[in-house]
């Protein structure tokens, strides 16, 4: 019972906290959804943010294994990388949109726990997409550049879309529109990027 009632909980917790967000999800919210009560729950997890920590660094687990074997296969060139790369880490936080505001708390709070624990320094600079980028002469700074727009290209949209859905008056299929018209755009920005190489 221990590891299926668990299992129970964090996949209650994982659809309280994606439609209410953390601060309005109650703990007694995702008893409720796991349909056991809060005494139970709170025996497994002690708080609300400790199981949404551990269920935090689950996603990111999966995020960061994605990234590292997409970043080592020899099949693809550069560019396919990058695409498939965009596409995969997009479809990521479109499913988990609560992730990218975890990440930067983690990143601000935590940066070493997180590149210590996922090894993603070590295994990104011994990458085989590193070495085709050093292959085609790109600085490591100018690499930065890449990842770091590559990824706020995807991220930020979520970040900041409280504020500008109310500024351009975005109701849910708007914010849908706008998120896809931006994927569409990222191929054209990465072939920019490598053209100029």
């Amino acid at each position: 019972m221990g590891i299926e009632t668990e299992m129970k909980i964090k996949e209650a917790a994982k659809k309280v906290f994606r439609s209410k967000g953390f601060a309005a999800t109650r703990t007694r919210d995702i008893a409720e959804e796991a349909q056991i009560n809060l005494a139970l729950l709170n025996y497994y997890f002690k708080s609300k943010q400790q199981l949404f920590n551990i269920i935090m660094m689950e996603d990111l687990e999966d995020i960061f294994q994605v990234i590292i074997s997409n970043a080592n296969d020899k099949s693809l060139s550069l560019r396919e990388k990058l695409f498939s790369l965009a596409e995969k880490y997009a479809d990521v936080i479109a499913e988990k949109p609560e992730l990218p505001n975890f990440i930067l708390s983690e990143v601000h709070g935590n940066h070493e726990f997180l590149l210590d624990h996922f090894g993603i320094k070590e295994s990104l600079s011994k990458s085989d997409m590193m070495a085709q980028f050093f292959g085609l002469g790109f600085s490591q700074e100018e690499i930065a550049n890449i990842v770091v727009n590559l990824l706020g290209y995807i991220i930020f949209p979520y970040i900041s879309r409280p504020m500008y859905t109310v500024i351009f008056n975005m109701d849910e299929d708007a914010f849908s529109r706008f998120i896809n018209n931006r994927r569409k755009q990222i191929p054209e920005w990465i072939d920019s990027l490598l053209q100029k190489k």
